[in-house]
């Protein structure tokens, strides 16, 4: 049992680090889009 939750916070903190890195990849392709409509 105990295991058993271990491995639900396990995938859930990964789950987050996953959200964070896309939320970052995210805002670098809406930069890049910005710069390119300026030029």
């Amino acid at each position: 049992m105990l295991k058993k939750i271990k491995d639900i916070t396990k995938a859930f903190t990964q789950r987050e680090e996953v959200e964070k890195e896309l939320m970052a990849l995210l805002s670098k392709v809406v930069k890049a889009k910005k710069k390119f409509k300026i030029h």
